[in-house]
């Protein structure tokens, strides 16, 4: 009975991803390997819609692959904007931006997934006996039926959907462009997800100044829904860029908690938090900070901006809350690399290292890289393995 719903579950997810063979079109990948070690694991985004777990201190050699549980119609895999993923109070986030057909569409959908259940699933399987070399390296595709967060009912939106429709409408006439020509890519907009406690999670926001305060404005006014007049477009630079920092509250209200109205990157970036301060590694690999200070707004100060030494990926320990980031001396993809990776912090403190120390095993990438640089950082003592035990199936 148990495998018989595993099999329906794992057809029900491989049709998730049909349209893609169809269209003969790849998923978006991240533009940095972005890597989270919990419990003796590591996970890494496959796509928008997919995050890929590997052991790093057993000796399962199976890659496990999991995507939520979603309707038919509501949205489909990113094909354009790179995955976002975080590992936090329990559960594992996805936000997956692609619009989809049909009425019931919804361009950005967030999604988590609970870490226990998941490793349950993984048990549950494991105890059936050990992987067929056959099925080597992605046995198992496993869907979760975790409920989508997002909206619960009509008067609740997604901030970024609302954003993104807006920007999309602005950009479309200015641009003179039909919507489907124009991908996720061309329109002025970024953002990056920061999970909360109690199924809650925040929103870092690079977008419209004009747009953000008019729906911070709306919401004020009608209390109940978050609406947009487009009232924002007769501003005299009505795409001059903003970060926003939006906050889910426990009624279900998006508020804007936080302005800094003079960003100094404006391109697609990861976010990672330390304490009250905000790290962001952007897509070109160059890192900022934005400190809470004791009185007034935020700013933006400038920490990595080294064309010859971009970061090339990043890897978080949640038991340690550190982030190290990795990167390389040199153009990406020289013959002789020069890779160093360091912790996360306002000065940054390099170790170099030479790539061929990297044990790189024979799974799907992203996976590969990220569990390369956990064992080198297991081995240089900056983070240790320590499995949990398996629950019993």
């Amino acid at each position: 009975m148990t495998k018989g719903i595993l099999l329906l579950l794992f057809v029900a997810c491989s049709t998730l991803y049909a349209f893609a063979d169809e269209e003969d079109v790849e998923p978006a990948t991240a533009a940095l390997p972005i890597g989270v070690v919990h419990e003796g694991a590591v996970y890494t985004t496959r796509t928008s819609l997919s995050f890929y777990r590997g052991d790093l201190a057993g000796k399962d050699v199976r890659v496990w692959q999991f995507c939520p549980f979603l309707r038919s119609g509501t949205t489909e895999e990113s094909i354009d904007f790179s995955p976002r993923m975080k590992l936090n109070h329990g559960e594992l986030v996805l936000v997956n931006a692609s619009p989809a057909p049909g009425p019931r569409r919804r361009e950005i959908a967030t999604f988590a997934m609970p870490l226990a259940a998941i490793a349950e699933r993984v048990t549950s399987i494991k105890a059936y006996g050990p992987p067929n070399e056959n099925d080597y390296p992605e046995d198992e595709r496993i869907e979760s039926s975790s409920p989508d967060d997002v909206v619960r009912n009509s008067n609740r939106r997604n901030v970024l959907d609302l954003m993104y429709e807006a920007v999309r409408r602005f950009v479309n006439r200015r641009d003179k462009v039909a919507e489907k020509e124009n991908p996720f890519s061309n329109y002025e907009f970024f953002y990056d997800v920061v999970p909360g406690k109690g199924h809650q999670w925040d929103f870092v926001v690079i977008a419209s100044e004009s747009l953000q305060e008019e729906i911070e404005l709306t919401r004020k006014r009608t209390i109940v829904s978050v609406s947009c007049d487009d009232q924002w477009e007769k501003a005299k630079n009505p795409l001059k860029p903003m970060l926003g920092i939006w906050h889910n509250d426990d009624y279900g209200q998006w508020a804007l908690i936080e302005k800094i109205k003079d960003p100094c990157f404006n391109e697609r970036f990861q976010v990672f938090v330390q304490g009250t301060t905000y790290f962001f590694v952007t897509d070109s690999g160059k890192i900022y900070l934005a400190k809470k200070p004791a009185q007034g707004d935020r700013t933006i100060e400038e920490v990595w901006k080294k064309a010859d030494q971009p970061i090339t990926g990043a890897l978080t320990d949640t038991a340690s809350g550190k982030t190290f980031l990795f990167g390389q001396k040199g153009k990406v993809g020289a013959k002789d690399p020069k890779p160093f990776y360091f912790e996360l912090a306002e000065k940054p403190d390099l170790v170099e290292f030479e790539e061929k120390v990297l044990v790189r095993e024979k799974v799907p990438e992203p996976l590969q890289t990220v569990k390369a640089y956990a064992h080198l950082l297991a081995a240089d003592k900056k983070i240790k393995i320590e499995p949990k035990p398996d629950p019993k199936p």
